[in-house]
């Protein structure tokens, strides 16, 4: 058996014999307090998160999404949640000791999901990646899973970028049993340099897109109202998109920039949460427009083009014919669909309000 399947196995019933229901936690409060800064209220944080298995029965399967955490005085977690870009949410439990971190994801029909991994600064702080190995749902998988403020790209080689929202850069993993590493951008040092991508300067940057074709990476780079390219090849930052072609292109007074990915052919939808749109670029032409909502007409409605409204768009991803976007509609609690001709369709969708 797979020795680190086994390791697995061990701390999963350590954290299980430790308490990681409520009922029983009285072993681990007995160590203490488990934050850094002996907090007595509940933490909230919320994350990106991406976990893929790469080995056994389920390999491939993946989840991305949000994830919000409760974290307890104790380190407890029992009222956490996977809000899937997919749609409907997963069930997460768990406990924090220090730097270290164990969640257990409910992902239905009895599966289980067990992740183990450490913490870049204390759950109380609620900055900087986390991450590690993850096993399950059935004997066998092996995976990984990391979650950051900004959204995580993990490409078909393993290789791991995630947006670092707060603190101003992007981080890169080779794999994640490598070290984290800054990637681009200087941590804690906002700013709109461009240039080799270790200078280069990023304000907010949260959404990110990677084109393997063409080896580019795209980031959202949000308090700038810009788009961002990082050639993989020659390590160069240039601006793709400013806010001044947006307001040319769109007549938006902001560049909402939020969420970005790349259809097969290199070009890209992006995801407008300020002005509730989807917009679309041509990287072949350089046309930029308005695909589908209309700038400023928050609502719900499929429909085609200027027909269709969106409330606060966030994530994108493409779909599985490499064509087609499906965006997070945060404000709706809703999934749509959007064909590179501008047609909208709600393909998911919750009562809003229902999530912890």
């Amino acid at each position: 058996m797979n020795i680190r399947f086994i390791n697995m196995l061990i701390v999963m019933a350590m954290i299980l014999l430790a308490g990681w229901q409520r009922g029983a936690g009285s072993a681990v409060q007995a160590a203490g307090s488990l934050l850094d800064d002996q907090q007595q209220q509940s933490q909230v944080c919320m994350r990106q998160f991406e976990m893929t298995v790469r080995q056994g029965p389920s390999a491939g399967l993946q989840l991305a999404g949000t994830l919000v955490l409760n974290v307890e005085p104790s380190g407890s977690i029992n009222k956490g949640s996977l809000v899937l870009e997919s749609g409907g949410e997963v069930r997460v439990t768990g406990q924090v000791t220090g730097r270290a971190i164990n969640l257990l994801f409910d992902i239905g029909d009895g599966r289980l999901l067990f992740g183990v991994g450490t913490l870049e600064n204390y759950i109380s702080l609620c900055t900087g990646a986390m991450g590690g190995p993850l096993v399950g749902p059935r004997p066998g998988d092996l995976g990984d899973w990391a979650a950051s403020d900004g959204q995580i790209i993990i490409d078909s080689q393993g290789r791991i970028f995630s947006a670092e929202f707060s603190r101003h850069d992007i981080r890169f993993q080779a794999s994640f049993a490598a070290a984290q590493e800054r990637f681009a951008g200087i941590r804690d040092v906002p700013g709109l340099v461009n240039g080799t991508r270790l200078q280069a300067q990023f304000n907010r940057p949260f959404g990110m897109a990677i084109d393997e074709t063409r080896n580019l990476l795209y980031v959202a780079d949000t308090v700038n109202q810009s788009l961002r390219r990082i050639n993989l090849s020659t390590n160069q930052v240039t601006t793709v998109i400013t806010s001044a072609q947006a307001s040319a292109a769109g007549s938006v007074s902001v560049f909402g920039i939020r969420g970005v990915a790349v259809d097969l052919d290199g070009s890209l939808f992006i995801s407008d949460y300020t002005n509730s749109v989807v917009w679309f670029f041509n990287t072949s032409t350089g046309n930029l427009r308005i695909i589908a909502g209309r700038a400023g007409m928050p609502g719900l409605q499929d429909g085609i083009g200027s027909a269709a409204r969106f409330n606060k768009p966030e994530g994108v991803r493409i779909d599985s014919s490499g064509r087609n976007a499906i965006v997070s509609d945060p404000g709706n609690c809703a999934i749509r669909l959007v064909s590179s001709t501008g047609v909208v369709q709600t393909i998911g969708s919750t009562t809003c309000g229902t999530n912890p």
